[in-house]
């Protein structure tokens, strides 16, 4: 059984200014993936392999694994302030 990796702790995208064009552009590809996700669905179920539909979750992927790239190298350049000695 494989070990698990502890999850970072990210900073929020709020709180990161380069994040904000790709937290708009992650928004445009969820409306987008709905879309295609309403064309794909035929007697109430949603055509995995529809290709306008694949594409559109591959994209809103993408856009999600960039996002979360840009906030692990934002919250390395956050500086660490020592704790005050008492």
């Amino acid at each position: 059984m494989p070990k698990k990796i502890a999850k970072k702790d990210l900073p929020s995208p709020d709180d990161v200014p380069t994040a904000k064009p790709l937290v708009e552009r992650l928004e445009k590809r969820r409306t987008t993936l709905a879309v295609a996700r309403d064309a794909a669905t035929k007697d109430g179920v949603v055509l995995k392999q529809d290709p306008k539909y694949r594409t559109a979750r591959k994209k809103l992927k993408r856009a999600q694994r960039r996002l979360r790239v840009e906030l692990i190298r934002a919250s390395g350049q956050v500086k660490k302030v020592p704790a005050a000695e008492s």
